[in-house]
């Protein structure tokens, strides 16, 4: 049995630094702690710690896999390529590992090591589709989540499912469920080869089909051996619906391709047409006389294209006379220009020269005018510098001479500040010894209400303290009142209990006593006789017997004195509970009272202590920011003396007033330059701009202008060089000649086709070139549409056929298409003759098949009712047993009452049962408590508050872990959610006995300051091994002084 010493975290969750997260579970004598409990508020890892233990016990965190909904969505989200990290701190530095390192106290398995590393492309740290295996330490490890949900879930149904997602369950429960599938899928198939039955017996009918299959079969073999139709086959009785419908499509589709007689006839009155023609379509001999007239006309409209052409080329050779001779002119006025330009160049380059020669004096003076104004920067930067040297020194001078004017107030103010200081720090002092007080009586009170408390249920449940006289007499009298009234109760309840079981017999004795005297009556009656029949003795009459009989009243006195008796004992015992009701009330109201002023006490001193603490805090904040003055009070005079501080300020002064004193004469001298160097600038500038001026007269001179703007248009980018004119000058004049030997040619060619084409006139030729494509276009209309209809009706191409081809193929197709109307109409007769046949062949087979399916269905069944069933029953059994017993022996029923009383969280229902119901279609887990008597039964959801169930919970929980074979721990997180004072002291109390008298270690966490405060009180660590631990931020242990 194992228990813990040690737990190491690194990197993992909220964890980062193993050196914050090492958790000593030791005492002083380096044994394992029996008790441990984790104080932190919530989200400062307090569950992160339980995970860690967990994943390095198990390699997994089961909390994360309880639910089976919220699995599916995280396996879902991890299906979208979401990277999830649930183990890994991705705050921690990549170098940093995530281990988990446990130390125990067991000699097999003293250190448990647990590393986590990321494997290759993996994108999450814990696979939700993948359930863990189940586990040992699984028992010892609160699963609070899971239990208050299986407990608060309304449904048995889903209750039981939510059961079932433990790992060691649900395989045999998918086992069961599978059973009871199969067990439904087998009735359903029952009830079907039931139905199915009926079905078959009505489809038997009583027909007598052997000749109508024979006939069928005839007619088929007639149409394969005559026609040839080898797709029909033969029927039989064991033909199915499926080959009737073949049957019958194929007749169809025969019907369908043999019913050609429309077809055939339509075929031989198109073989007419083609031959005779008709109101659309010509005959054979008017395509042939159409045909040979169209090539005619082909060859005429060739003949007037070519001269047509003729035309458009005399047309054409006019347009390009008229063209040269433009062109020719063109040419002529260009060289005239060139011829100008050439008597015009010298001045030309008169001008040029002159121009160049300014733009160099510009260029020259630019430079002198660029080397001043460097030299006028240097002197404005030099103006720039000695003016913020000036600037600087005089605010030096204003700043020392202000420093030294506040000397004398910064004493005082240094000197003021001090004495509160020392003021406010005195009263923080008190206010923390008044507070410190305060928590202390406080602490008393709260002492005191609880055992008052204590003292209150325990009067509620019949246990009266023990108090003398001295102590308080007004209780003590009522104690013993209490007691010698209880003892009163109890002898006159043991008197009544007598007197009801004397009331019973005597009841039973007068019954057998009148029965008696009722015989006796009878007696007398039949006997007419003034003698008693049953003591002999004599009377007067008959009538004095009977009515001494009748009016004997010994035994009723006997019964009333009894019921007497029983009345005063009830009325004693009424009186006694009215009393002892009364004292107990009395006695509850003075404890009440007492509580009552504790309560308000306590509630006034808590608001005192608030207001103090606040006053502490404030205080505190007060001191906090005089302080700061003070330091920010030393700064301004760098830490030094107020005697020495005024020194050093005078000595300031006289080095910064010769610094003034000699940037002030260099400033000066600067300013007399820079006016200097300006003049030169202004000067230049005149002159540059005169040159500019001069320059742009020369540039706009008219022959200046016409050089340059002919060699920009003829040679651009090219420099301007008279030799380019001279070659210009003669190109023009070879171009010219050239125009001229053109413009003979041409004229030649003009004169030639004019002769040529005098006889026609082209608009003639044009319009007689439109009469023949029109009257052409008509009889290739003609010519296609015979072509057209050869092709598409007779499936004839006329290419390369002359009248006498053609005619013979006409006359063939004529006499195949009689021949096959013939066949056509012979082979669609067989097949209606087949189609008749077959109309009634189906309800026969259809008759034969029911009696075969009849037969098999009724063997099915036989075989489903006798063999199949019994086993399914007998599996469903046996697994609904093993999961009774399982469910009996998880909950531990009878150890989960003993620790659910031991807290005791409900005044009358003590007793908890778990009942799973196997009965209906989908199972059920509900759980009940009973009360003391076992007459009412709750449901625990619906009537218990969340303290009383999470009570439950921890109850079923403990009872589990102590159950554990292999660990001697219990890990608990957070378990005293919503419950009361009485409830938590009761809580803490099952703690310590766990712990003192099972041996267990508990290892627990809370963000309850005031119950981890308590526990240390009621487990302290000098009686107890018990041990203390505090996060003091996220993911890291507050260090305590050793035990």
């Amino acid at each position: 049995m194992m228990k813990f010493k040690k737990i190491e975290i690194s990197g993992f969750r909220i964890y980062d630094d193993p050196k914050d997260a090492t958790f000593d579970l030791t005492t002083a004598s380096d044994k394992p702690a029996g008790f441990i409990s984790l104080y932190a508020p919530n989200g400062f890892g307090k569950t992160s710690f339980y995970d860690a233990v967990e994943y390095g016990i198990t390699g997994s965190i089961n909390r994360f896999f309880v639910g089976k909904r919220e699995l599916d969505k995280l396996a879902n989200f991890q299906n979208q390529e979401n990277e999830l990290s649930f183990i890994r701190n991705i705050k921690s530095p990549p170098e940093r590992e995530t281990y988990i390192n446990i130390t125990t106290d067991s000699d097999k398995e003293s250190i448990i090591s647990k590393k986590f590393k990321k494997h290759g492309n993996q994108t999450h740290d814990l696979n939700f589709k993948i359930k863990p295996e189940v586990h040992e330490f699984q028992k010892v490890i609160l699963s609070q989540e899971w239990i208050t949900a299986f407990l608060t879930e309304q449904d048995g149904e889903y209750r039981y499912e939510k059961f079932m997602e433990i790992p060691e369950l649900s395989s045999i429960n998918e086992y069961y469920n599978k059973l009871k599938q199969t067990y439904s899928v087998h009735d359903s198939k029952k009830n079907k080869l039931k139905d199915n039955i009926v079905e078959f017996e009505k489809s038997i009918q009583n027909i007598d089909s052997e000749n109508l299959l024979d006939t069928v079969n005839n007619q088929i073999q007639l149409l394969v051996e005559k026609f040839k139709e080898q797709s029909l086959t033969f029927l039989s009785l064991e033909s199915t619906k499926e080959d009737i419908k073949r049957l019958k499509d194929i007749i169809a589709n025969r019907t369908i391709s043999s019913n050609n007689e429309s077809k055939l006839i339509k075929l031989l009155e198109y073989v007419d047409v083609s031959k005779s023609g008709n109101d659309s379509i010509m005959g054979i001999k008017a395509y042939f006389t159409i045909q040979d007239s169209n090539q005619r006309n082909h060859k005429r409209l060739l003949e007037i294209q070519q001269l047509i052409e003729r035309f458009e080329s005399f047309e054409k050779i006019g347009i390009e006379i008229d063209n040269t001779k433009k062109s020719q002119q063109n040419y002529i006025d260009d060289k005239n220009r060139v011829t100008k330009l050439i008597l015009d160049f010298l001045e030309y380059e008169r001008i040029l020269k002159e121009i160049q020669g300014k733009i160099r004096t510009i260029s020259q003076k630019e430079i002198n005018t660029e080397d001043i104004n460097k030299q006028l920067g240097e002197l404005n930067r030099t103006e720039i510098e000695l003016r913020s040297q000036l600037e600087t020194v005089l605010r030096q001078l204003e700043e020392l001479a202000t420093k030294k004017a506040k000397i004398p107030e910064l004493k005082v103010e240094f000197e003021n500040l001090n004495n509160l200081i020392q003021k406010t720090g005195k009263e923080l002092k008190d206010k923390k010894g008044q507070a410190d007080k305060k928590e202390k009586k406080q602490r008393e009170l709260e002492s005191a209400i609880t055992n008052l408390q204590r003292i209150i249920k325990e009067i509620t449940d019949g246990v009266y303290p023990q108090i003398s006289n001295s102590e308080n007499q007004e209780i003590s009298e009522l104690v013993q009142t209490l007691k010698e009234s209880e003892q009163l109760l109890s002898n006159e309840n043991t008197t009544l209990k007598s007197l009801n079981s004397t009331l019973k017999q005597q009841e039973t004795l007068n019954q057998t006593i009148s029965d008696f005297i009722k015989a006796g009556l009878s007696i007398v009656n039949e006997r007419q006789s003034s003698s008693c029949p049953l003591c002999e003795e004599k009377y007067d009459s008959y009538s004095a017997l009977v009515e001494k009989i009748t009016n004997n009243k010994a035994l009723d006195e006997t019964l009333k004195t009894l019921l007497a008796q029983k009345s005063k004992s009830e009325l004693r015992i009424s009186d006694l509970t009215t009393n002892i009701k009364e004292s107990k009330e009395q006695l509850l109201d003075i404890y009440k009272k007492q509580l009552d002023g504790l309560s308000t006490k306590n509630q006034e001193e808590r608001q005192l202590l608030e207001s103090l603490r606040l006053n502490i805090k404030d205080i505190e904040f007060e001191l906090n920011i005089l302080k700061e003055k003070n330091e920010i009070q030393k700064l301004d005079i760098k830490g030094l003396s107020f005697e020495i501080f005024e020194k050093q300020i005078d000595e300031n002064l006289i080095e910064v007033i010769k610094v003034r004193d000699i940037v002030k004469p260099k400033l000066s001298a600067n300013k007399e330059a820079i006016d200097k160097v300006k003049e030169q600038l202004d000067f230049l500038k005149n002159q540059i701009d005169l040159l500019k001026k001069e320059n742009e007269s020369l540039i706009n001179n008219e022959k200046y202008v016409s050089v340059t703007g002919w060699f920009n248009e003829y040679f651009p980018g090219k420099e301007i060089n008279k030799e380019l004119l001279l070659q210009r000058d003669s190109s023009l004049t070879q171009s010219i000649s050239q125009f001229a030997i053109r413009l003979k040619v041409a004229d030649e060619k003009y004169d030639t086709l004019n002769q040529e084409l005098t006889s026609f006139k082209k608009e003639n030729l044009l319009q007689e070139k439109l009469d023949l494509g029109k009257l052409t276009h008509e009889n290739v209309a003609k010519l296609t549409a015979y072509r057209y209809f050869l092709k598409d009706n007779l499936d004839i191409d006329l290419s390369q056929m002359n009248e006498t081809i053609l005619s013979n193929i006409i006359e063939e197709k004529q006499t195949k298409y009689k021949a096959d109307l013939e066949y056509t109409r012979s082979i669609q007769l067989e097949f209606q003759k087949l189609e008749k046949f077959s109309e009634n062949v189906w309800p026969f087979l259809q008759s034969e098949n029911a009696k075969m399916k009849l037969v098999d269905a009724m063997e099915e069944l036989h075989f489903l009712e006798k063999t199949v069933e019994p086993v399914i029953k007998t599996e469903c059994d046996n697994a609904k047993t093993y999961l009774e017993n399982r469910i009996k022996n998880f909950f531990y029923e009878e150890l989960i009452n003993k620790l659910y009383r031991k807290i005791d969280p409900h005044p009358d229902f003590k007793s908890v049962k778990f009942k799973a119901n196997f009965d209906s279609d989908h199972p059920r887990l509900d759980v009940f408590v009973e009360n003391i008597k076992n007459e009412n039964v709750l449901i625990p959801n619906l009537y218990f508050s969340t303290a009383q169930i999470n009570i439950l919970s921890l109850s079923i929980f403990l009872a589990s872990a102590l159950n554990s074979k292999e660990y001697d721990c219990i890990f608990i997180d957070d378990p005293i959610q919503s419950m009361d004072s009485v409830n938590v002291l009761s809580t803490i109390d099952l703690f310590r006995s766990l712990v003192v008298n099972e041996g267990k270690q508990i290892i627990l966490s809370t963000h309850d300051e005031n119950f981890h405060n308590l526990l240390m009180k009621k487990i302290p660590m000098d009686l107890f091994e018990s041990k203390f631990i505090e996060l003091e931020a996220f993911g890291k242990i507050k260090n305590y002084p050793p035990n």
